[in-house]
């Protein structure tokens, strides 16, 4: 039986599994021979039919991740530190019950996203066997590390000998809690064992401490991963509403245990084992986000910014940038506070700025700030939007752009299987943008993109197949077909270039009547050249499909794709305007659109598609505007209130200069923050 809290948890493959060859090669640029590998690893992420932009959900905490996005890695010093500490000899000692409840409150806050809690769990675990469980169930979750087999025999060992005591009693409830939970993983060197799990989790349940009272850890921990074994089941094997119950009573307080909150959260958002209901989503997120789970804090601004609430159908924008900046850690500065921040809290902050929602004005530098800073992290769409942050010059200083580092950041985020990217590095191949011009690579990504579905990588294809380049050989008819599909997937350029096609009969059988069809849904979709050849097509009719001339429609037509900039439109305007066709004739409308069409730089009809990654099509603004001053105008008032104006503009003034600085900053240590994996 299938069920919403039957989910694969989120694989990650730890950096310590991969040999020192394969980090090398990861950490070079793709200008070296490295292409084929690439393909290969982009397209294996993606065997299981799921592309990089959906979700699933981490089986620790419920809220839904992308597939394959990189979790926070930690530096070598560390990786050697925990190396150490997960190896370090288990000693069959006597256990105790106030270490067994300090390590897994503090385990509960290295979870929520907690890194000072995450260091006293490494010092714990140096000196205490039950911090090295906790720990161990910690980096399994959130690395792939594997589990010292030592562990599980120290559990054992101890479980087997724990007389019927109260306080040995209680004892166990953890042993059998941690056992539980690394039967059902799979850890330190079992094989996973659903039923096993199920029974160490349910005697966990029913120990001396189990009554979930203030201070009781064990009850809800073994409750939560006891409702993920009921509905993990096969068919016949789960029980839902059992799993359900176990999840709510783990989540209600006293107990509050943060991941069935979490779990619970996203199961009323989507509707899946539950009826659907947002209201109920975010009241279980709101409890966990109080909390601080930075996930909860993060998906609550998501549903906000989302609109999904029938009564705020507005969207309550200033809330959901508050959530934002808890889950991005920022500090009453403004300035990050920690390196584990939520990475798409950080995007969306980001974007925030950039656009001037919920309150703040737009300010690119602090957009490229919070960008930079969930690159940083490995997330791949604060890579792409670094990357056009410097193909832009985008809060950068002086505004210069720098294309080898955008084509570099493009080519991180592509390599994480980010469509827009993978679009992206292949356009920079294409035309040489940031990279030597290289039609072999330039295909190579194209056909990644095409493979997955991305309608501007199927159209690009289709160009190098229309000219012969980095392809096997010319090939007109495989050009129409990806051509014909680009314009099913959306492609305004694939509409209009079928549209050309379909005319000239170009590895298609010549049809007029499909030129015109191309032409209308591209032209009404707002693409500019296929707006400027339907009005040539009214300029001189077509008795072969019935058009007869329409003057009116025709100048309706160029009118629309001159003021898009499309210069063909804007010269044909000014021949207009000149001979005074369909219109009366106007010297001065003539020269503004022949000046127009000198300045233009719409030639060919190249529609600029270097727009920041955009979260859900509902916010979508206008264009991002230049850095807005930051100085008030001038009010009237008296000497008081120009001493406050005086001194509101020297802390905005100051606040100005210490974004700048953190920026450049950043843009500093840009060599560095290639180099991290």
């Amino acid at each position: 039986m299938a069920s919403f809290w039957n989910e694969t948890p989120m694989k990650v493959k730890a950096e310590s599994d991969r040999d020192e060859t394969t980090h090398k090669r990861r950490n070079r640029d793709e200008d070296d021979d490295g292409e084929d590998d690439e393909e290969n690893n982009v397209r294996d992420r993606d065997s299981d039919g799921h592309s990089s932009d959906e979700s699933t959900s981490d089986e620790m905490d419920g809220v839904s991740r992308p597939r394959g996005a990189k979790v926070r890695r930690t530096d070598a010093r560390d990786r050697d530190d925990l190396d150490a500490l997960m190896d370090s000899v288990i000693v069959y000692s006597d256990s105790s019950l106030d270490r067994w409840q300090q390590s897994c409150a503090v385990y509960e806050r290295v979870c929520c996203g907690d890194r000072a809690a995450r260091e006293a769990l490494i010092a714990l675990g140096g000196a205490s066997n039950e911090a090295k469980v906790f720990f161990a169930l910690y980096v399994s979750r959130s690395e792939s590390r594997p589990v010292s087999p030592r562990i599980v025999e120290w559990l054992s060992y101890h479980v087997d000998r724990l007389s019927s005591t109260a306080e040995e009693a209680a004892l166990a409830a953890f042993f059998h809690a941690a056992l539980g939970v690394f039967d059902l993983k799979g850890l330190g060197g079992l094989a996973a064992d659903r039923a096993a799990a199920m029974r160490h989790l349910q005697l966990a349940r029913v120990s001396p401490i189990g009554d979930g009272s203030d201070g009781d850890f064990v009850a809800p921990f073994a409750a939560h991963y006891l409702a993920a074994c009921l509905s993990e089941g096969d068919e016949g094997g789960a029980d839902v509403e059992e799993a359900f119950r176990l999840f709510t009573w783990a989540a209600a307080p006293p107990r509050s245990y943060v991941f069935s909150q979490a779990r619970l959260a996203r199961a009323y958002e989507i509707g899946q084992g539950v009826s659907k209901d947002v209201s109920l989503a975010m009241a279980w997120h709101r409890a966990a986000a109080g909390q601080g789970y930075v996930a909860s804090q993060y998906e609550l601004g998501r549903i906000l910014h989302s609109k999904k609430l029938p009564e705020q159908r507005d969207g309550p924008l200033e809330e959901a940038l508050h959530w934002f900046r808890q889950a991005a850690k920022e500090n009453e500065r403004g300035e990050y506070a920690g390196d584990d921040g939520e990475a798409k809290a950080q995007v969306m902050l980001g974007y925030y700025f950039e656009h001037g929602l919920g309150g703040v004005g737009v300010d690119e530098r602090r957009a490229l700030y919070w960008y930079l800073q969930a690159a940083r992290q490995g997330e791949a769409t604060g890579q792409q939007n670094v990357g056009v942050c410097y193909e832009r010059g985008f809060g950068l200083p002086g505004a210069e752009p720098n294309y080898a580092l955008a084509a570099k950041f493009f080519g991180r985020a592509a390599r994480q299987g980010l469509l827009s990217a993978v679009y992206r590095r292949g356009y920079g191949y294409h035309y040489g943008r940031g990279v030597s011009q290289n039609f072999r690579k330039a295909a190579h990504w194209y056909r990644i993109g095409y493979l997955r579905g991305h309608a501007e990588a199927t159209y690009s294809l289709a160009l190098l197949y229309r000219y012969g380049q980095g392809v096997e050989r010319q090939d007109l008819v495989e050009a129409a077909r990806l051509t014909r599909l680009s314009a099913q997937r959306g492609s305004l350029s694939g509409m209009c270039y079928l549209g050309v096609i379909s005319g000239r009969g170009q590895g298609v059988a010549r049809d007029e009547a499909a030129e015109l069809h191309w032409y209308r849904e591209a032209a009404d979709r707002g693409y500019a050249l296929a707006q400027y050849y339907l009005g040539n097509i009214y300029l001189s009719g077509s008795a072969a499909i019935g058009v007869a001339v329409d003057l009116d429609e025709a100048l309706r037509w160029f009118h629309e794709s001159a003021e898009r900039g499309e210069s063909q439109a804007q010269k044909k305007l000014a021949q207009c305007y000149e001979q005074g066709v369909g219109v009366e004739p106007d010297a001065e409308l003539a020269a503004y659109w022949r000046r127009m069409s000198l300045t233009s730089s719409s030639s060919s009809g190249a529609v600029q598609r270097q727009r920041l990654q955009q979260p859900p099509q509902s916010a979508q603004q206008e264009p991002p505007r230049r850095l807005l001053s930051l100085r008030p105008s001038a009010a009237p008032g008296g000497a008081g209130d120009e001493r406050a104006q005086l001194e509101r503009q020297r802390r905005e003034e100051q606040e100005r200069r210490r974004v700048e600085a953190a920026v450049d900053d950043l843009v500093t240590a840009m060599p560095s923050l290639l180099s991290l994996e």
